[in-house]
């Protein structure tokens, strides 16, 4: 049991690291649309980060926009699924003009979450597919 929450805990880090370098810039940063560009409004919260998370359909990232409010959902060994974040928002998505590993096909989304949200989300996503509710 310790060791899924050391391997949890590390893939936690690693998401954080990763949504980091996203935002930060850099030559090989990804072009993305995000909650701070004009007519945005997406913001990451006092206490929040943002944490990468990829779907298992990348279509899915076409349909949300800065500021959508979703669900995080993980399949459990492609049989059932379980709620992994709840009310998390969307504070950028890859923009069609992205190349490489960031681009707008590989199903990439930036989320805010809190530190307890932070660790579902990475330990979800290194377990299976992972996609998303959009609240309307």
């Amino acid at each position: 049991m310790r060791h899924r929450r050391s391997v949890s805990a590390g893939f936690a880090f690693l998401a954080v690291l990763l949504g980091l370098a996203a935002v930060t810039g850099g030559p090989e940063a990804p072009a993305l649309v995000r909650g701070d560009t004009p007519g945005a409004s997406a913001r990451v919260a006092e206490g929040q980060v943002e944490v990468p998370i990829r779907l298992a359909d990348p279509a899915v990232v076409g349909v949300v926009t800065p500021g959508d409010v979703v669900d995080v959902i993980a399949s459990l060994h492609g049989t059932s699924a379980t709620l992994v974040a709840e009310g998390v928002t969307v504070t950028g998505v890859p923009s069609s003009a992205a190349d490489g590993p960031w681009s707008s096909g590989d199903g990439l989304v930036m989320v805010a979450a809190d530190e307890e949200d932070v660790l579902a989300l990475a330990g979800a996503a290194a377990r299976g597919p992972v996609t998303i509710v959009i609240h309307s």
